[in-house]
Parts: structure tokens; sequence; C-alpha cells
């Protein structure tokens, strides 16, 4: 898809990829799930600013990046989960839509055909990732990279996961790139202190 168009073409277009994902045998029956998902899906597929999206469980959270991965050309969507249990159902979710991914696993190169990665926190902390990163940016010139926290609250509130964090924050250091945070838990009090540790940008980051 042209990343220039009109704002009404892309949420028609998004809502189309989300009806086919969601239900391809209705897909007339599937509207989006809130107005907070859609504004989250176009936000990303504007691509200028971060985004920390705080939608309830069972809103579709994790199709809001991966609907972004599959209506793009020429860009890359990181997909990171803290959990296994959280990683298995993603996958899952992405299977089940039958889209294209790839699954990183240490010593795999990021593929040349490759819009959609999925992986670990652990995972995306470790020396491999950040070398098959920057040889793909350095090869594939993507026009956008996109990191994408899912449960993104439990690295603000999780001690195990603070250390996971900051090594992630540094991958934005290795290219341009956006950074969404997906949550279903941060209150209202905490949403500028959950920015600030995310690392997401300090003046360019929608809140929804």
């Amino acid at each position: 898809m042209s990343l220039k168009v009109s704002g009404d073409a892309l949420e028609r277009a998004a809502l189309a990829l989300l009806q086919r994902l969601v239900d391809s045998a209705n897909p007339e029956s599937i509207g989006w799930r809130s107005e907070a998902q859609k504004l989250a899906v176009l936000t990303c597929l504007r691509y200028s600013s971060d985004g920390l999206f705080i939608l309830a469980t069972g809103s579709g959270k994790t199709f809001i990046p991966v609907v972004a991965a599959c209506l793009e050309q020429g860009s890359l969507t990181i997909l990171a989960l803290p959990l296994n249990a959280l990683y298995v159902s993603a996958k899952a979710m992405i299977k089940g839509a039958d889209l294209a991914f790839q699954e990183w696993e240490v010593g795999d190169p990021i593929r040349h055909s490759t819009k959609l990665l999925l992986t670990t926190y652990d995972r995306a902390n470790f020396a491999e990732f950040r070398e098959a990163l920057v040889t793909a940016i350095r090869n594939e010139r993507y026009l956008r990279i996109r990191l994408a926290l899912d449960e993104a609250q439990m690295t603000a509130t999780e001690g195990t996961y603070r250390p996971a964090l900051v090594n992630i924050r540094e991958l934005r250091g290795l290219a341009e790139m956006q950074v969404i945070a997906l949550s279903g838990t941060v209150p209202p009090a905490s949403e500028r202190e959950t920015q600030s540790g995310l690392g997401l940008h300090p003046e360019h980051t929608s809140i929804i």
C-alpha cells in the first residue's frame, strides 16, 4: 500500500483487512472492536508518533500492529511479548488468520520477505537479535520499522522485566522506528510514568 493515502482510504483499507483476518467467510459481520482500536491502527499507519494504547482484554490489541504490518510495504514490524503463554496465543492468532510471519530464533537471519517478526522480550535482548536486526536494516533499507511491545505494563510493574526493558529500549538507537506499547491495565495517573519507562517519545506519543 502506498504510504500517501487519504485518512478515509486508510481507514477503509484497515477495516477491510481486519474483517478478512477475523472472519474471511463473513467479513461484513466484523467491525472495529472499539473506537480505540481503530484510532490505534490509524496511529500506526500514519507513522508520525509513538503510541501507548490502553485497551481492555479481548479488545483486539494484538491485531493493531498486525494490521499495520500487513498493509505497509517496505516495512518491518517486530511484535514482542513478555510471557511464553502470550507468545503462543499470539502465534496461534496470527497462524489462524493465515498470515505470513517469522518466528525469530537464535542464529536466524531476518528473512528478506519478513514483514511481521514475532519474538519474546527475552529473545529481543539477545546480542544475536541485535546483530540480526542490524544486518536486516543494512540490507533491506526499510521505509518503516515498528517495535510493538504487548502487555507492556509488565515491563513497568514486574521487576523481572525491567532489565529486559532497558535493553529493548536501546533497539531504537539502531534506526528510526516507531515504538508502540499495548496494555490493558495502565491507570490514567500512571500513563506518563509508563510512557517514560517504556522509552516512548516524550512529546510525540499518542495515548489512546
